[in-house]
């Protein structure tokens, strides 16, 4: 019986975070580098990094069929022991012969004569290696803009139509199919690196995969947020403000960015693929922000390129490119855009050939595939929040190009501020904005809109930090005033934005239902054992079920169950008659979901239990009870009410399952 279900909501991401600090502490205990040299960017930097090759190697995995989160978690246990102890040089020394034998073995001894003293001194090492000697303000600040980028999001969970959506029924099933090793599902081309990524997360943190899918969306902003307040402090070289300003804005600027209000809860492939890009641009313009991993540059930048790949095709086809042809004409001859520019062909190379190769076996046209994947029918824009009209919003951010690029000219010209890195932005941002505008068939508006949420922040950031250094130059005493006034706009326009949206709005009940669905499904994929239990819902339940449980619906439960169970419990004990006649053989739970159609919105009607099914269902449940069937209350709140028939105790909860077998042993 259920008392409690834990929010996986918010726990998915702690444990992930937990996650994290443990590969941190991990890795100071064995490099013992002063905490002096981390920050923010040290952690985010590493992340696209590890983030790529962690996804080309689930993809990798897949095509061995060998897709398991523990053969992942030891690929990347085989590169931290390359990275971290010298496995190459110790296979090399070994060969040496008696050498490396005996000064093993001298050393094992040295430590068992000295074991006390060394673990006394180890312990107080470790202390002062973990124990930062100053704080990094940045870390507090891309915390901030990411939590502010979420609870942004979570104020219009009243909007969001994706959840349980068709298209989130198909989400789930690509994102359950990576399990059984399969890349490509029948019938479905896309693109599919996001969902294998929306994979591996959940069975990181062990949630399932209907909350991860429900979750990434909200990580991928928080992340995102970060990226972008990185951005600004990587191009612009400013500090705190400017980046703080840019990661607000894209966490909370909502009436100035057109983004659909209806689908904020979604995960985005943009978002995810920008996380790889983002910092592409950034190391090509500046090499130096990979600090001690400069000397692996060409292949940080092919991994990070496939990875975009893998992620998003519009963000790899059509978002790059451009870059790449401002970048060149900017900083003509430069060697590491260059090089960057070889690790994207070459990451081209390794995903169209598999493409190609894979859409010649499975008879798909391989140029519908590519343009389905650069034109996405599925997403629309819902912008009803927009403070000012689409044109307008237009208008506004070609001024914030011009405006951006006036001041680096400046700078760059009369002040002989080295300002080239954010004038190839500017410039890229400014060339998008142009292209946009020819309004071409095969360029997609509602994917440009998704990326401008990401880019017009960066421009605002750039904006703020580039004028700031103006004012700074030619009166250092108005910084502050600068600053203030800054500060003063961004906290109106985020106020009128708000209130302007949120105008009108109730919350209502649907969305506790849906969330309530998720729990529960969430808890059953966690904690009962895979097919050893049923659930009676409305038809969307189906699609949910996939290969982990029994689906049973209404109709059928009201008309054969009664009769089912009769003909069970008459002959369960007889193992004989059972194996031959299969079809008796109930599950050892059957989970019954009721909602309460008074608190159900038209819109989501399909989620609802109609009145007159809700009083058969109590009905029948009540004669089970008669027969001197167990029914447990599983689950209870407002909106939702879940129902178990316990037919064999212990026989699907793998809790009671493991104590009931420690218990007969």
């Amino acid at each position: 019986m259920l008392n409690k279900i834990v929010d996986n909501i918010t726990a998915a991401p702690l444990r992930l975070i937990l996650l994290v600090l443990a590969f941190f502490v991990l890795h100071q205990l064995l490099t013992r580098q002063n905490m002096a040299k981390y920050d923010y960017r040290f952690f985010l930097v590493r992340f696209s990094i590890y983030g790529a090759l962690t996804l080309i190697s689930i993809f990798l995995l897949i095509q061995l069929n060998m897709y398991h989160i523990f053969s992942v978690l030891a690929l990347l246990l085989v590169l931290i022991g390359l990275r971290y102890f010298n496995l190459r040089e110790l296979i090399a020394y070994s060969q040496s012969g008696g050498r490396f034998r005996r000064a093993t073995l001298l050393g094992f001894f040295r430590f068992i004569e000295k074991r006390e003293t060394i673990v006394k001194k180890n312990f107080k090492n470790m202390l002062t290696v973990l124990r930062p000697k100053k704080v990094d303000y940045g870390f507090f600040l891309i915390l901030m803009v990411g939590i502010s980028a979420v609870i942004a999001r979570v104020v219009f969970l009243e909007n969001d139509v994706y959840t349980f959506s068709n298209l989130w029924v198909q989400t789930l099933e690509i994102v359950k199919n990576f399990d059984n090793n399969q890349w490509f599902v029948r019938g479905r081309s896309q693109v599919v690196g996001e969902l294998a990524a929306m994979n591996f997360y959940a069975n990181l943190v062990g949630i399932s995969k209907e909350m991860a899918i429900y979750t990434f969306g909200l990580l991928e902003s928080f992340l995102m947020a970060a990226f972008v307040f990185y951005t600004v402090n990587a191009l612009t070289n400013s500090r705190y403000f400017a980046p703080l300003v840019a990661g607000i804005s894209f966490a909370c600027l909502f009436a100035f960015l057109p983004i659909n209000i209806n689908t904020l809860f979604q995960h985005s492939s943009i978002y995810l693929s920008l996380l790889f890009a983002l910092p592409l641009l950034i190391f090509s313009l500046i090499p130096a922000e990979l600090g001690m991993l400069k000397r692996r540059y060409f292949k940080i930048q092919l991994a990070l390129a496939i990875a975009t790949a893998f992620t998003d095709f519009y963000v790899m086809f059509i978002i790059l490119p451009v870059f790449f042809v401002v970048a060149w004409a900017v900083n003509f001859g430069k060697k590491s855009i260059g090089q960057t520019v070889l690790a994207y062909l070459g990451g081209v190379v390794f995903v169209l050939s598999f493409k190609v190769v894979v859409s010649f076996i499975k008879n798909i046209d391989f140029l519908t595939y590519f343009l389905g994947n650069i034109i996405v029918f599925e997403s629309y824009s819902y912008t009803p929040q927009l403070l000012v009209s689409e044109s307008q919003l237009g208008v506004l951010f070609i001024a914030l190009g011009l405006s951006a690029l006036f001041a680096a000219l400046v700078l760059s010209i009369f002040f002989k501020a080295k300002k080239r890195a954010a004038l190839t932005f500017i410039l890229f941002y400014l060339a998008l904005l142009v292209i946009n505008s020819l309004e071409v068939s095969w360029l997609d508006a509602d994917l440009f809109n998704q990326t401008l949420t990401v880019l017009v922040p960066i421009i605002i950031g750039f904006n703020v930090s580039l004028f700031g250094k103006l004012v700074e130059k030619l009166s250092p005493t108005l910084t502050y005033v600068y600053s203030a006034v800054v500060a003063g706009i961004m906290i109106f326009l985020i106020f009128q934005g708000y209130s302007h949206s949120l105008r009108g709005q109730k919350f209502q009940d649907v969305n506790k239902l849906k969330i309530d669905l998720l729990k529960v499904y969430d808890q059953l994929s966690t904690y009962q054992m895979k097919n050893s239990y049923a659930i009676v819902n409305e038809a969307y339940g189906v699609k949910l079920s996939g290969k982990e449980h029994i689906f049973i619906n209404y109709s059928d439960f009201l008309e054969n169950y009664l009769e089912r169970d009769s003909v069970y419990h008459q002959i369960k004990e007889d193992v004989r008659l059972l194996n031959e006649n299969p079809e008796y053989i109930l599950p050892s739970s059957v989970f019954v979901f009721i909602s309460d159609t008074t608190r159900t919105n038209a819109k989501d009607y399909f989620l609802k239990t109609p009145g007159e099914v809700a009083n058969a269902l109590n009905t029948q449940l009540q004669q089970l009870k008669n027969r001197g069937r167990q029914v447990n209350t599983y689950y209870t709140s407002e909106q939702l009410k879940v129902l178990e028939i316990v037919n064999n105790a212990n026989g699907s909860n793998l809790n009671d399952m493991i104590f009931a077998y420690e218990k007969d042993k």
